[in-house]
């Protein structure tokens, strides 16, 4: 099953719970990065290129929301946040990616677009 149907049916009635998981492609050692979309971070990338799911961070105004989740999700969390400061050379912590990868997941819930 893909990610676009399974998020479906995450989505729809039929599916009381579900887990959501990110895919990291590797490209070939010898890919390079287009210095042309990302000329700051293909030094970084040192000649591989690494696709995660969310990319580079825009820059965004934020408004304070506060969630408890289980344990083990902050340790994967905070494992991304260190494979995304790895990939794109910028620090970041696992509270700056969650509000995006809410948005991503949002945004490709059918259900959810077609009644926004």
């Amino acid at each position: 099953m893909d990610a676009d149907a399974a998020l479906q049916e995450l989505g729809s009635d039929q599916v009381a719970f579900g887990y959501v998981t990110t895919t990291v492609t590797v490209m070939d050692a010898d890919a390079t990065v287009p210095a042309a979309l990302y000329p700051a971070r293909a030094d970084a990338m040192s000649g591989t290129t690494r696709k995660l799911r969310l990319g580079p961070l825009p820059d965004t105004q934020t408004v304070k929301l506060t969630f408890s989740c289980p344990a083990h999700l902050k340790v994967d969390l905070d494992r991304y946040a260190a494979l995304h400061a790895q990939t794109y050379g910028e620090p970041v912590d696992a509270a700056t990616l969650i509000p995006l990868m809410l948005e991503a997941f949002m945004m490709r819930d059918r259900a959810f677009r077609r009644v926004s």
